[in-house]
């Protein structure tokens, strides 16, 4: 029988029964008392973890109302006259508030009680061979659009994404996130919102806004926010970009997530969102050594502003039995061993982490480290050689060289630099890890520079003129 909405009336009634019993009938006043805690108990929780005392669960629409107190119940009696009640409402059990796709909305796991705020879809499991062809073939042109556009008709890319789109559509947290970026519009990386939302439900997915990434935003879009996706990230300054990045990176790995609502205080629930970021901007995202949370398959535009193409590709997205039929499909490719962190390389992964090497520091790899030469060069000649390439000034050069470890010394009456392979890896390792052509970054240890023979006391970097001309 399904369980019906709190009734007040209901509840007077069961506590009128209880209190109209004498006390010398001890078991029949404990059996009717019985009644009124367990009726109470089944749509009041106290909760853990929150700055809330007591949740509400409606039945009626499987939410949850928040209350500051568990004085709350108080209005519905007299909690003088009833303290058996107050003062059982007061040692009640706590329940702990999560979002778990496979538990009931109300569930006890390893001696803990939880209140479950999951309102998804659950798509039950079925043999994909019973779907009907025309179905299949539905699931076909959708395969045929990951493959070649989204991925770029690269299977490494393509079988990585058919194992993330399981755990995606199964609500299991995948600490990656997806990005999507091409200087192309109308090629179809919107439309990939499209499929995942027509598998788990519109209620699951949400388009959130950059507020929610600053540290003291509300963020009750977070909660049943099972697949996130953000277009384009506008920040209006650099310090305010990097408090969204680390809030990201939060995002993206940790197991809970504290959510702020406004005028209520935050809850802490589990993290079951996982991330997209939709971009045309190549500098949306400012990548660094975290790159290995992202997974940034090469999106095709070979089909750009195709309409025949993408007209196709949405009426197999909503044709019927659709979503059962991928969901299945989506089943029969899972692999228990698939590695998350084993991110495929790709080129728009590749570009994106190079953008983010500063400009000497990437002209030294590629002139240095990675053509296995040691420094050994007039200052001038290399003050004009970084210029040329960069269009930096030489003072900016210097300055630069200098906070990382690189200065002249005297030889004759002229200024050198005179540095080490081995040391020069050293310096640029945090930056070299961008780039897999290096192969020995991970065997080069921490250098002091007294160790180096090629390095000698230090001296002021000595200023000249800008050249436009480099010349051997």
């Amino acid at each position: 029988m399904q369980k019906s909405n709190f009734s007040v009336t209901t509840f007077k009634k069961l506590l009128s029964n209880a209190n109209k019993i004498d006390k010398s009938d001890y078991e029949s006043r404990t059996i009717s008392r019985s009644k009124v805690k367990e009726y109470i108990s089944s749509y009041f929780f106290k909760i853990i973890d929150c700055d809330y005392e007591l949740v509400f669960h409606n039945v009626m629409n499987n939410s949850f109302d928040y209350y500051k107190s568990d004085r709350y119940l108080n209005r519905f009696f007299d909690a003088k006259k009833n303290k058996w009640l107050s003062n059982f409402i007061t040692d009640s059990e706590f329940y702990y508030v999560t979002v778990n796709p496979s538990k009931p909305s109300i569930y006890h796991d390893n001696n803990c009680h939880y209140l479950n705020m999951f309102n998804g879809i659950v798509r039950k499991y079925k043999e994909y061979d019973t779907f009907d062809k025309k179905t299949k073939s539905s699931v076909d042109i959708v395969l045929e659009y990951l493959e070649n556009i989204i991925c770029n008709s690269n299977k490494i890319s393509f079988d990585y994404l058919i194992q993330y789109l399981y755990r995606v559509v199964t609500y299991q947290k995948v600490p990656i996130a997806m990005y999507l970026n091409s200087e192309h519009k109308g090629i179809g990386k919107s439309t990939f919102v499209k499929v995942i939302s027509k598998i788990i439900g519109t209620s699951g997915v949400q388009k959130l806004s950059t507020s929610c990434l600053n540290e003291d935003a509300f963020k009750s879009e977070l909660i049943n926010t099972y697949f996130g996706y953000f277009e384009e990230l506008p920040c209006s300054s650099k310090s305010n970009y990097m408090n969204i990045m680390s809030f990201l990176k939060t995002l993206i790995t940790d197991p809970t997530v504290v959510v702020k609502r406004k005028h209520k205080t935050a809850i802490n629930i589990k993290n079951s969102i996982n991330l997209l970021f939709i971009s045309n901007n190549f500098n949306a995202l400012q990548f660094d050594n975290e790159t290995r949370r992202f997974f940034a398959p090469d999106v095709s535009h070979s089909m750009k502003n195709n309409i025949k193409y993408f007209t196709r590709l949405n009426n197999a997205i909503d044709s019927d039995k659709f979503a059962d039929c991928f969901f299945n499909y989506l089943k029969t490719k899972f692999n228990r061993k698939w590695n998350c962190t084993n991110v495929p390389k790709t080129s728009i992964l590749n570009d994106l982490k190079t953008s983010y090497v500063p400009k000497v520091q990437l002209f030294l790899i590629e002139n240095f480290v990675k053509k296995n030469k040691s420094i050994d060069i007039r200052s001038t000649l290399l003050y004009k050689k970084i210029a040329f390439e960069t269009d930096l000034t030489v003072n900016a050069i210097g300055r630069i060289l200098k906070s990382i470890g690189i200065t002249t010394i005297k030889r004759k009456s002229e200024r050198f630099f005179v540095i080490s392979l081995k040391y020069l890896k050293s310096i640029l390792k945090k930056y070299m890890s961008e780039f897999d052509e290096v192969d020995d970054i991970d065997d080069i240890d921490d250098i002091d520079e007294d160790e180096v023979d090629d390095i000698v006391e230090v001296d002021d970097i000595v200023e000249v003129d800008e050249v436009d001309e480099v010349d051997e």
